[in-house]
């Protein structure tokens, strides 16, 4: 019983890019126990972060933009996902040592690459891009697994080269982060492309390591030379003209048109497919997110929103470079505090083309990984020290 909480975290990391259904039980599982129990007879140490404040004001301008939305029901049954940001506390509360960290990138890593393998296949053998065929997974939606699989780029190609990690799990590594990457190209989404590309880039200045940055734009330019699908894809990512940007531009307008009219309290957390639908030009089509992260919590939430949104960023960042102090020169735990400082970076990244934050599964995982960095840390304190660990 002490340990239950530590293995439903494991079996979240097997599940989250396979089962949307599996994953989410598991959360469900585990918030109960944690609230159930309280660490009576489960090994539970809450840490105290400087992500409690954050957290607490984002619920409150989610509650306060529900009060005020256009259709209230509607975004009530939407704050069901402030409680996913919790998902940062797990790791924490119950990783005690290096181990038992390993133990939750090694389930993680399996099934993204199990997920990325199964994706190749099927992508191929549902005739490739030229026909339009998205590579959807598992569980089915194709920008969910893209987004998933993205998160777990920059642990995977950290592990690859970690030289305290033994040699065949770097290969294990390894194997995952190519098959994630040729998912990520194959799959022909510039907000994948985007955050890909920006995610590898933040790892080579954080890294000082020039060779990942040049690997990356040669990476992209030898793709984009790839005439059909591969460059119209690049095209539609750089050239500001073309039309999926217009289309985004006229997105965005539209959506800081609706953040002026209610900068307050903003409309809901619900589709807000009917409110644009008053703002939208004649003969444009009718859109419920505003493609972009930052327009759409403006357009939602207004002000306390995005300034909630804000706090927490800056919080992330914080716990991110406290993590890295911590753990200095280990370098399996600078593993696992960059590679989750590299997907918050190129979540933000695809945030700017896609709605990303609005995704539950996506939410849970970018959380999770921040929460593994936090654990990071700890180990890395607790290492230091000869005094007995919470919770041992």
């Amino acid at each position: 019983m002490k340990r239950v909480p530590e293995y439903l975290l494991v079996l979240y990391t097997l599940t989250g890019t396979i089962s949307i259904a599996v994953s989410q039980a598991v959360m469900g599982l585990g918030a109960v126990t944690a609230v159930v129990d309280r660490g009576r007879r489960t090994r539970i140490a809450w840490p105290v972060t400087r992500l409690e404040g954050p957290l607490m004001a984002w619920t409150a301008a989610a509650l306060l933009a529900t009060l005020f939305a256009s259709n209230p029901l509607a975004s009530a049954i939407k704050l069901k996902k402030t409680l996913l940001l919790a998902m940062v506390f797990w790791a924490p509360a119950v990783i005690r040592n290096r181990w038992g960290l390993g133990r939750l990138f090694m389930g993680l890593l399996f099934s993204a690459g199990v997920t990325s393998l199964y994706g190749v296949l099927t992508f191929f053998l549902q005739g490739g891009g030229e026909l339009g065929t998205r590579i959807r997974g598992f569980h089915g939606f194709y920008l969910t697994n893209s987004g998933l699989l993205l998160l777990c780029t920059f642990p995977a190609a950290l592990f690859a080269t970690c030289p305290a990690i033994r040699p065949s799990h770097r290969w294990g590594a390894a194997i995952t982060v190519g098959s994630i990457l040729a998912v990520q190209i194959l799959g022909l989404l510039p907000g994948a492309w985007l955050g890909t590309i920006v995610g590898f880039l933040a790892l080579a200045v954080r890294r000082r390591n020039p060779a990942i940055a040049v690997t990356t734009v040669g990476l992209l330019l030898a793709v984009s030379l790839v005439p059909g699908v591969f460059r119209e894809t690049a095209v539609s990512m750089l050239d500001p003209s073309s039309p999926t940007n217009a289309e985004r531009i006229r997105v965005v307008r539209n959506g800081l048109t609706l953040f002026a009219e209610d900068p307050l309290t903003g409309w809901g957390l619900h589709d807000l497919a009917d409110d644009y639908a008053r703002v939208k030009s004649a003969g444009d089509p009718i859109q419920g997110h505003m493609v972009a992260v930052p327009v759409q919590v403006a357009a939602s939430m207004g002000l306390p929103g995005i300034a909630a949104l804000a706090w927490i960023l800056v919080a992330l960042f914080r716990e991110l470079s406290a993590a890295r102090r911590r753990v200095r020169d280990d370098a399996f735990l600078l593993a696992v505090v960059d590679g989750a400082e590299a997907g918050l970076v190129a979540f933000l990244a695809t945030g700017l083309v896609e709605w990303n934050l609005g995704d539950s599964e996506i939410l849970a995982l970018l959380f999770f990984l921040q929460g593994t960095a936090i654990a990071a840390g700890a180990v890395a304190a607790w290492d230091a020290k000869p005094e007995p660990r919470p919770g041992v």
